[in-house]
């Protein structure tokens, strides 16, 4: 059986020619200048360029949330895809400014066209608190915020949600009974966020989408892990709970799952396309363009 957004890496073409129809639309230059991208299994994807990009998303919310691998996504997503550089690099002294955002872009190119575009730090209810992940979701102040968000209190409601929690749910750790956590521990905090997130206002009238966990890489990330009891359950402990996350997603009924795992695990034993954790935070920005060309064609389907 195929994987949801399964495929794998191909190098198409190494000049600036179209795709072979039977690999993808459009030009693979604008994901990398050797031709290679993500081929999918079931399908196969438009490869955007600013001009069609703007035209998929003019007058359209859209809302990322999640920890700094969804925050380097957006900011990623706005300089790639439409032309504006916020922020700073990834772990920079502005950085964590822009956790929380909030902006609507007008097209320099074409006044017409505007995209609103919102970031909700979901690492820690406190905007510059880390490591609480999917416990988030339990915390009145950030319950209310996304209420808010939905319930239209700040404008239209958004046309599509991005959502993550992976990496910041890997070090909790229980200071009153001086254990860690586990892997049934997280199970039980998705399946109480998604508890929380089904019961938002509108929530069926967003389309709702679960970008998966990215690979850790390089030697440091790739056998990494602060959690004894979750390491002795697999040193990629990351892997285990990219997995639980896709069955309990695949079945909810509301919301869609985005493999980002089999995109970027192929780049995890070295430091080439990412400071272990963000792959926008290198030269060779491949994978996350790649990343970016699919959420764009979910955003444009």
């Amino acid at each position: 059986q195929r994987r949801v957004h399964g495929g794998r890496w191909a190098q198409t073409t190494k000049s600036n020619q179209d795709c072979p129809d039977h690999y993808c639309l459009g030009k693979p230059r604008y994901v990398d200048p050797q031709g290679w991208v993500f081929i999918p299994w079931n399908c196969k994807y438009v490869i955007f360029d600013r001009t069609s990009a703007w035209n998929c998303i003019a007058d359209k919310h859209l809302l990322f949330t999640g920890d700094s691998t969804m925050q380097e996504d957006y900011l990623e997503f706005i300089k790639y895809f439409m032309g504006f550089k916020e922020g700073d690099k990834v772990n920079g002294p502005q950085w964590k400014k822009f956790r929380n955002y909030d902006r609507t872009f007008v097209n320099p190119r074409n006044k017409s066209q505007k995209v609103r575009i919102q970031m909700v730090w979901n690492g820690h209810p406190d905007h510059y608190g880390l490591h609480w992940g999917l416990k988030t979701y339990s915390d009145p102040t950030h319950q209310k915020r996304l209420y808010r968000i939905f319930n239209g209190d700040y404008g239209k409601i958004p046309d599509i949600c991005y959502i993550n929690s992976g990496m910041h749910d890997v070090f909790l750790y229980n200071e009153t009974l001086g254990i860690w956590d586990t892997l049934s521990n997280y199970t039980d905090r998705l399946n109480q966020a998604m508890k929380v997130i089904s019961s938002l206002p509108n929530i069926e009238k967003v389309r709702m989408v679960w970008r998966a966990t990215k690979a850790p890489a390089g030697n440091k990330y790739r056998m990494w892990h602060a959690n004894p009891h979750k390491y002795r359950q697999g040193p990629l402990i990351i892997e285990q709970i990219v997995r639980i996350a896709e069955k309990i997603i695949t079945k909810s009924g509301f919301m869609e799952y985005l493999d980002a795992w089999e995109l970027t695990f192929p780049f995890h034993w070295d430091d080439t396309y990412s400071d272990g954790h963000h792959y926008s935070a290198t030269k060779n920005k491949m994978v996350e363009y790649m990343q970016l060309q699919i959420m764009m064609n979910q955003i444009c389907n």
